[in-house]
Order: structure tokens, then C-alpha cells, then sequence
């Protein structure tokens, strides 16, 4: 039998976010595959930059996102880098947590 991994308040909070700024998108469908292929029709991205599961999974809080995708994901968000990070770095995991701080400090504090 498959248990079902559980997820993590966390990692929903993330995945709110991100979902909510694709909604602010206001494309013609609200479907993550269409998000997908509209990014790479537009020229944003390429082929391949993120599956329809892996997004549905950070979109759902199953997974927590890496800065890559993180990365990915704001270019075809249209939103700053690191606006995404202030958003969503508070939740992510402790190690990664560590790299948003010091991003942080490096931006907001001229370090």
C-alpha cells in the first residue's frame, strides 16, 4: 500500500502563494498546463523549465520549491526574484531559510 505523503503547513503556505500570483495573471485559462505552455509561447522560459506535476505539487504544498525553481517560477510569474523570496522565504525549510536571510540582508541591507 502507497502511503500518501503529508504535507506541511509550510509548504501549503508557499504553494498559496504561488498560486495566487498566477491567479494575478489573469490568462486565458486557469489551468496550470496552459500557465505552462503560455510561459514558453511567450518566450519567459523554455521547454521543459517545469512539469505540470512538479508545479501542481508545490502548488498544493507537497513539496517545498528549490531556489531554481523558485527562480523559474518567478520569471514565469513576472514577479521580481526577490519579492518571491520576501514572500515565500519565511516558510521555506531551515537550510534554505538560511540562504533567504542572507539574500535578504545582501539587498535590503547593502551587505
Amino acid at each position: 500500500m502507497t502511503t500518501r505523503k503529508t504535507q506541511n503547513a509550510n509548504a501549503e503556505k508557499i504553494g498559496k502563494i504561488i498560486y495566487g500570483y498566477r491567479m494575478e495573471l489573469s490568462l486565458s485559462s486557469n489551468s496550470r498546463e496552459y500557465f505552462i505552455e503560455d510561459r514558453i509561447e511567450t518566450g519567459l522560459l523554455s521547454e521543459g523549465w517545469i512539469s505540470a506535476k512538479s508545479l501542481t505539487n508545490i502548488e498544493l504544498g507537497k513539496n517545498f520549491p528549490s531556489y531554481t525553481s523558485l527562480k523559474l517560477l518567478s520569471t514565469a510569474l513576472e514577479v521580481d526574484f526577490l519579492i518571491l523570496l520576501e514572500a515565500v522565504g519565511p516558510y521555506m525549510p531551515d537550510s534554505l531559510n538560511e540562504i533567504w536571510v542572507l539574500l535578504k540582508k545582501m539587498n535590503f541591507e547593502g551587505l
